[in-house]
């Protein structure tokens, strides 16, 4: 008796271990949550205009932050949170679509940035989306140590495309409102 319990117990769990039904965010992300690559850059391109990016949620499509919106945390079976970010490039090199990615999470603290999660990769060939002269680097999963639910957050994302052209974009999230703005019961 004691043994079909168990077995029980451990089939019951298993979704909750990491197996298809729990989630694991690396299974969709573009680099498997790795960090780095190479990003090659070809010095004979003559392009020098920064790139012109857009900051978004990135789960399979592209749907655009507003500003001062958060994105969708994702809550994982063991507790940690994650988002995933895609990045909109309106005016890629369409013969050097390689680009390197690097996004910073923080949080205002005391007038300080205290970074909370950092990534860099490569995304190059199939992992780049490209359609009508626009470029979208999708299922970017990023893990955040901890993401506070007050406060003014930061997610910023530094982008070099094949040509060494960069572009950047800040994007504030900002502090929910507060159930005390004046309302009364």
């Amino acid at each position: 008796m004691r043994g079909s319990c168990l077995s029980i117990l451990l089939l019951t769990a298993c979704p909750l271990l990491g197996g298809q039904s729990g989630g694991d965010p690396c299974i969709d992300d573009a680099n498997a949550c790795g960090n780095g690559g190479v990003l090659e850059v070809d010095p004979t391109c003559e392009r020098d205009d920064a790139l012109h990016l857009e900051l978004g949620e990135g789960d399979g499509d592209f749907s655009m932050l507003v500003p001062g919106a958060e994105p969708e945390l994702v809550s994982g079976p063991q507790g940690g949170e994650h988002m995933v970010l895609g990045i909109g490039i309106d005016n890629p090199s369409p013969e050097h679509l390689s680009f390197e990615v690097a996004v910073t999470l923080s949080v205002d603290d005391e007038g300080e940035s205290e970074p909370l999660a950092e990534r860099t990769v490569v995304y190059d060939g199939d992992l780049v989306q490209f359609d009508a002269g626009r470029a979208e680097l999708l299922n970017l999963v990023i893990v955040p140590d901890h993401w506070p639910s007050d406060g003014r957050r930061w997610i910023s994302v530094e982008v070099t495309d094949g040509c060494g052209r960069t572009g950047t974009v800040d994007h504030a999230v900002d502090a929910p409102a507060s159930d005390t703005d004046g309302a009364t019961d």
